[in-house]
Formats: C-alpha cells, structure tokens, sequence
C-alpha cells in the first residue's frame, strides 16, 4: 500500500479549523491536479485523535482514502491505495499474527503454479 504523508499546521490561535475546508485548501486530485472543495470531501470514520476521508473529484470522477491525525500542533494526512469499501473491509478483520506469516511462508513454499489465477479472482464476493 503506497502512501504518502501531508503535515498541515494548526491556526495561529492553536485551535483547529474544519478539518474538511483545511484539506480543500491543501490537497489537489492526484488524477487532474483539481483542488478539492469541501463538499468533495466525506467523513468515513471519526475518533477523538483521526478521522478517514473519502475525496471524490467532480472533474475525473476519481476517489481516494484519506487519514487524518491530529495533535495539539498539527495535522497529519496519509493518502492510502484503499477505497472505501476495502477500509471497511480490513478495519474490522482480525489482526495479523505470527502463525498468518508461517501460514503464507508454508503455502508459498508448496506453491507451485503462477499468481495469475489468484490476481484474476475477485477481492470481495459481494456476501458482506
């Protein structure tokens, strides 16, 4: 999952703005370098210290995850490769262990046709 991180800076009197109109302000469509407006931006997920954002671009009709952190100084801003339907997928599954690695590693040994037939398949059924 590639991602990248943003820093934006609290106001000067150290209270936060709306954190929707802050990322209007900073954060361009990566497909067509459009600024954001407020109205293109949705709240997933919130917590007392991160929210997730689903920016939609009205011009290339592109969509990408967002998530936000923030501090008492400053809030972070890391673009994932998810989408909406993949964050709430993998927010809800169970972390992984050790024994889920020695499982891969194993199967990975034994394997022996290419990767073509699971790249081909589906991530989701549809049956959530």
């Amino acid at each position: 999952m590639g991602k990248q991180r943003r820093t934006l800076r609290l106001s000067e009197s150290g209270k936060f703005p709306d954190i929707t109109t802050l990322m209007a302000r900073r954060l361009r469509c990566q497909g067509c370098t459009r600024r954001f407006r407020p109205q293109d931006i949705v709240m997933i997920e919130s917590a007392p210290r991160f929210g997730v954002f689903r920016l939609r671009c009205p011009m290339c009709v592109s969509e990408r995850l967002v998530i936000g952190t923030w501090n008492k100084n400053a809030i972070h801003m890391y673009a994932t490769d998810l989408d909406q339907e993949e964050w709430k997928y993998y927010r809800h599954a169970p972390p992984i262990n050790s024994e889920d690695v020695l499982r891969v590693v194993q199967m990975l040994k034994t394997y022996d046709d290419d990767f073509s037939d699971v790249l081909e398949d589906p991530l989701f059924d549809g049956t959530e």
